[in-house]
C-alpha cells in the first residue's frame, strides 16, 4: 500500500542521483524512516546509466513523500538546482545518494531553527569503503554563531566544512544563482561562499547524523594537481563576489586560490614545451592575486616567489625556476647517482625530469615492494628495507605527493639517511599543505580579534 502524506511539507530534501543503484536503496530507506514526517525528498535522476532511475520510481511509487525527475546527464549541481525549482519546502535539506542519515537527524535540524537562526549542521560519520580515511574534524559543544562567524570555520574544515549535505536551510537564502554548474569540483564551496554571507546566525549540533560513505566511485580528496586546477575555478568564481567578505576572509580566499594556482605551476617544471593558452591564464590569474592580497599574508619564501611572479612573464618565470633547480642538481651530473623515493605519478614524473637533465637514476625506493615488482620504465625498485644500511650515503629525491612528504622525509632522517631533495614541484609550490595551515590559523585569529 503506497504512503499517503496530504500534509503541506516542511521540509524539502534533494537526492542528486546518478548511477548508484548499489546504495541509493539505503540512501533512500534511511530517508524514508525520518522521525520528522513533514517533509518532500525529490529524486533528480542525472541521465543514469544503471537501475538508479528505477529504484527512484519505485519509491515514489511507494511513498506519495518521494517525487522525482528524470534529466539528461547534466552534472550534480544541475541536479541540485532541478531539485530546488520543484522544492515547496520552507526549509531546504541535501542528501547525496550514496550516504545515508540517522532517523532524527531532521528532526534535529528543523528543532534548532528560529527567528534568527537560519543555518543548522549536525556532524557526519565517514565510512570508508576501498577508499582512504578521511581526516577526523574536532567537536564543538552546541553552539549558536554568526553567519560570517561559521563562514571562517568552515573555509578552514576544521570543526564544519562547506559540505550541503550536512545542513538544512531556509528556503529564502537560496536562489538560482547559488548553484554553478560550470564546475565540476568544489560545487559545495561555491554554494556555501554564496549561502552563508545571506544567513544571520547558524546553529551547531555536535551530533553525528549523517553517514557520509567513501568509496572508489565517489569524488573523494584528491590531491592531484588536476584537481588543484578544477578547485582553483571554484574559488576564482568566489572571488568574483569579494565585496560580501570579510577583509580575513578576503585574504585568506586570494591566498589558498595562490596555493593552488602555484599547485599548478608546479607541473610547467618538467614541460620543455611553450606553455599553453590555458598555463598562461593561470600565470595572469595568478599575478591578479598577488597583486590584491596583503602580504603580510605571505612567509618571507612566499613573497620572494610572489616578487618573482609579478616581474615576470610565464616563460622567464619557467625557465629562472628551472635554472635555479638544475644548479641545485649540478653534484649529480657525472658518476654520481640518485634515487627516487616514490614510484607514483609524481616520482615518474620526477624521473623523465631528472633524466633529462643526464642525472641517472639508480632506482626507486617504496616502503613495500611487491614480489612480482622487479623495475619501472627501466629503473630497479626497491623496498625501503632492501638499502636500510646504505641510506646514510644515498642521494635520495623525494617524489611523493605533499599528504607523505613530511611524513617520509622524517621515517628518511629516522633511518640514517643525510641527503635527500625535494623534487622541484614540492619545492616551488609549497605543496606540503603546512603553510596553508597556518594560513587557516591566521584566519580564525583575525576573527577572534574582530569578534573581541
Amino acid at each position: 500500500m503506497k504512503i499517503e502524506n496530504k500534509e503541506k511539507p516542511v521540509v524539502s530534501i534533494i537526492v542528486p542521483v546518478y548511477n548508484v543503484s548499489k546504495y541509493l536503496p539505503e540512501c533512500l530507506g534511511s530517508i524514508a524512516m525520518q522521525s520528522y514526517r513533514k517533509f518532500e525528498c525529490i529524486l533528480v535522476d542525472d541521465g543514469s546509466t544503471d537501475s538508479s532511475g528505477e529504484i527512484c520510481d519505485r519509491y515514489v511509487a511507494a511513498d506519495s513523500r518521494f517525487k522525482v525527475i528524470h534529466q539528461k546527464n547534466l552534472g550534480a549541481h544541475a541536479a541540485r538546482l532541478a531539485g530546488y525549482k520543484q522544492a515547496t519546502g520552507r526549509y531546504i535539506g541535501f542528501v547525496d545518494s550514496d550516504d545515508w542519515i540517522e532517523p532524527d537527524m531532521y528532526e534535529c535540524l528543523v528543532e534548532a531553527m528560529s527567528d534568527d537562526v537560519d543555518i543548522t549542521m549536525v556532524c557526519f560519520i565517514p565510512e570508508c569503503c576501498g577508499s582512504p580515511q578521511m581526516p577526523g574534524r574536532k567537536k564543538w559543544k552546541k553552539k549558536i554563531m554568526k553567519s560570517q562567524d561559521a563562514m571562517m570555520n568552515f573555509l578552514t574544515t576544521r570543526v564544519i566544512g562547506w559540505d550541503l549535505w550536512s545542513k538544512l536551510f531556509k528556503r529564502e537564502l537560496l536562489d538560482e544563482t547559488v548553484f554553478p554548474s560550470e564546475i565540476s569540483l568544489g560545487d559545495d564551496f561555491v554554494t556555501s561562499c554564496l549561502v552563508f554571507p545571506r544567513a544571520n546566525k547558524v546553529s551547531y549540533l555536535p551530533y553525528d547524523l549523517y553517514h557520509y560513505r567513501l568509496h572508489p566511485a565517489s569524488m573523494t580528496h584528491d590531491n592531484s594537481v588536476d584537481s588543484s586546477l578544477e578547485f582553483s575555478k571554484a574559488v576564482r568564481m568566489i572571488l568574483g563576489k569579494m565585496d560580501i567578505y570579510t577583509s580575513p576572509v578576503r585574504n585568506y580566499l586570494l591566498y589558498l586560490y595562490f596555493t593552488l594556482l602555484v599547485a599548478r605551476l608546479g607541473g610547467l617544471f618538467y614541460n620543455k614545451k611553450i606553455p599553453s593558452r590555458l598555463e598562461k591564464q593561470i600565470y595572469l590569474d595568478l599575478q591578479s592575486a598577488l597583486q590584491q592580497i596583503d602580504e603580510n599574508w605571505l612567509n618571507i619564501k612566499e613573497k620572494k616567489l610572489s616578487r618573482l611572479i609579478l616581474n615576470t612573464k610565464i616563460n622567464e618565470f619557467v625557465s629562472a625556476t628551472q635554472k635555479r633547480y638544475n644548479m641545485k642538481c649540478k653534484s649529480f651530473v657525472g658518476d654520481n647517482v640518485a634515487y627516487i623515493y616514490g614510484a607514483g605519478k609524481v616520482g615518474k614524473t620526477l624521473h623523465k625530469y631528472l633524466s633529462h637533465l643526464n642525472i641517472k637514476v639508480e632506482g626507486f625506493i617504496v616502503s613495500e615492494k611487491g614480489n612480482d615488482i622487479v623495475e619501472i620504465a627501466g629503473t630497479r625498485v626497491y623496498s625501503i628495507d632492501d638499502v636500510l644500511d646504505s641510506l646514510p650515503n644515498m642521494r635520495i629525491f623525494l617524489g611523493v605527493s605533499r599528504k607523505y612528504l613530511y611524513e617520509i622525509r622524517s621515517a628518511l632522517k629516522k633511518n640514517g639517511a643525510k641527503n635527500f631533495y625535494l623534487a622541484p614541484m614540492l619545492r616551488q609550490g609549497f605543496f606540503d599543505g603546512r603553510n596553508l595551515e597556518k594560513a587557516k590559523d591566521r584566519l580564525l585569529l583575525c576573527g577572534k580579534c574582530n569578534a573581541d
